[in-house]
């Protein structure tokens, strides 16, 4: 990993909803320590409470379309002028 990004790190983690046709009921998203997106494709695949497999795999594809061109900005080399973050 380039030292610009030394202290990114992916940490497992999981996000809970509210079901709302069934008060009390949640959902759960667990998504993996990998780098997004594929940790947010991952968590929508292995969901089956909120969505089915045509819906999965439509969200699957936006999240992928939004994340390529900010993946380019974030990961572009920007020229650091020595900020303490780098």
């Amino acid at each position: 990993m380039p030292t610009r990004h030394r202290r990114l790190q992916w940490k497992e983690h999981s996000m809970i909803f509210a079901m709302p046709d069934s008060p009390g009921e949640f959902s759960r998203f667990d998504f993996p320590d990998l780098p997004a997106p594929l940790n947010g494709i991952i968590a929508i695949l292995r969901n089956n409470q909120v969505w089915g497999q045509g819906s999965k795999l439509l969200h699957c594809a936006v999240l992928q379309l939004w994340w390529q061109p900010l993946a380019t900005l974030l990961l572009r080399d920007q020229g650091c002028n020595g900020c303490a973050v780098c």
